[in-house]
């Protein structure tokens, strides 16, 4: 006897059910599948961009400390803490970058247009983008041999606005190219280019930035490849949700399932959850206008408004 498949309520109260097809039961196996190798894929970007804007905030603090303070009570603390948190996000970005990989693999495989698109979008990046090629050595170096952080600036001095002076606070995290010279893991290329810059410690936050941009770029760049597969995937699996509430409405569709059948045995099942796909929608959202950031463009500034100075309130989309 051939197999039998169905959607059905997996609850002991629920004896519901409606047959479906094998081509049906696949494209709904097919389409959870994808929609959570995806769903994993916002799941490392609002990681790694989370602990950008952890690394971002902890700048932010430390510089405000420093303000209010005046003294540094011990910039050994300070370093550490730095390399907290820009260990965090250079973790953070390798396992975006390497995981999406993966996830892009097992759903559309290595020969498709989608994941070679991806692939030489983090390629390009890495190739035209002198800063995404420091961080990704300062990540290599962190991992092998020691702190990526080298140490902190401290900045005070004074800002004419308008006709009054203000003193103008700065923290940053330092780099310093030598730490790279007698690195073999890190490419001679990279801390040649480096060099050139002196071997002084240079602020590290134009490099942070242009690295996180060009990550935000590429994973706009691969919501945009999926956006239709994605739309056509949650449409299959809301289509099959809704084929059963109207059916049997009175009692809903908690433990929705799609179920394959060797006679009365269970032998495989796709779940299908709402909730799985509102989660989704929220990361979604959440990221929608990050990849379109020129965040190597822009900074948080506590410099105040001039009196007559008009500024327009800017609301976001």
């Amino acid at each position: 006897m051939s197999d039998s498949f169905s959607l059905y309520r997996s609850t002991l109260d629920s004896n519901s059910s409606i047959a479906i097809s094998e081509e049906e039961f696949l494209k709904l196996k097919f389409a959870h599948d994808a929609l959570l190798e995806f769903t994993y894929i916002e799941e490392k970007f609002d990681l790694f961009i989370e602990n950008y804007f952890d690394l971002e905030a902890k700048i932010i603090a430390m510089g405000l400390r420093f303000m209010i303070f005046v003294t540094i009570d011990d910039f050994q603390f300070d370093r550490i803490n730095f390399n907290r948190t820009v260990v965090n996000f250079l973790t953070s970005c390798r396992m975006y970058v390497d995981q999406s990989d993966r996830h892009l693999k097992r759903i559309y495989g290595e020969e498709s247009s989608v994941y070679r698109s991806a692939k030489e979008g983090f390629s390009r990046e890495y190739d035209h983008n002198f800063e995404y090629r420091v961080m990704e050595a300062l990540r290599n170096y962190a991992q092998h041999r020691g702190h990526p952080v080298y140490g902190s600036i401290y900045s005070q001095s004074n800002e004419m606005l308008g006709e009054e002076f203000y003193i103008k606070y700065v923290v940053a995290p330092t780099l310093k190219p030598s730490v790279f010279k007698d690195d073999a893991k890190v490419k001679r290329s990279v801390y040649e280019e480096l060099a050139q810059l002196g071997d002084k410690q240079l602020d590290l936050r134009p490099f942070i930035r242009s690295y996180t941009s060009s990550i935000c770029k590429v994973h706009g760049e691969i919501g945009e490849l999926m956006a239709a597969d994605v739309t056509e995937w949650k449409s299959t699996i809301n289509s099959a949700i809704e084929t059963f509430r109207v059916q049997y409405e009175e009692k809903g569709f908690i433990g929705l399932r799609a179920g394959k059948f060797d006679k009365d045995k269970l032998i495989d099942y796709v779940p299908l959850v709402s909730d799985f796909l509102s989660w989704l929608e929220k990361l979604q959202t959440k990221h929608a206008g990050v990849g379109r950031l020129p965040i190597d463009k822009m900074f948080l500034s506590g410099e105040p408004m001039l009196k007559n100075e008009n500024v327009e309130q800017v609301r976001m989309p």
